[in-house]
């Protein structure tokens, strides 16, 4: 479906202004187009825009429709169409799914606790799947040198015979 960026010039008013800087939309009889940019604290838990949607189809807004994400990097834009129809993936769902991802990037995924600044940098900037503390992080290096000692110990026993 394609429509004119221009016609999307209706400024949104109630959005949330812990996800949205501001946003636009155009309704037609088919549904609504939102042209919305998220804050600089939402664009940081997205590396890339690979992360939101891709060509193959996956990403955090997959089921969104006709999602247009060519200004993300630069401008903190997302377009999208949300069919009259849809009851899920509208702007209220993609409020939800930003702020649910926003909190779980800024948690440890082992003890819950909020991330600091640094921690959060360090999540996004890496290929982490799980957010995770440096106390967390510590803690696993540490059971790995355990087991790869232990490993190695026995490894070394077949030798005592």
């Amino acid at each position: 479906m394609r429509i004119d960026p221009c016609l999307i010039d209706l400024p949104l008013e109630h959005i949330d202004p812990s996800i949205f800087e501001r946003g636009y939309s155009y309704a037609d009889d088919e549904g609504i187009w939102y042209e919305v940019y998220v804050t600089n604290q939402i664009k940081s838990c997205f590396p890339n825009s690979d992360v939101l949607y891709n060509d193959e189809g996956n990403g955090l807004l997959s089921k969104f429709s006709d999602v247009l994400i060519y200004h993300f990097e630069e401008d903190n834009q997302i377009t999208f169409f949300v069919p009259s129809d849809e009851k899920i993936f509208d702007l209220i769902g993609l409020t939800k799914l930003l702020n649910d991802h926003k909190n779980y990037i800024n948690q440890c995924s082992r003890c819950h606790i909020n991330l600091t600044k640094f921690e959060i940098e360090l999540n996004t900037s890496l290929p982490i799947n799980k957010p995770i503390c440096i106390r967390c992080e510590r803690d696993t290096q540490k059971e790995i040198i355990k087991k790869l000692s232990e490993s190695t110990a026995e490894d070394l026993d077949i030798y005592d015979t």
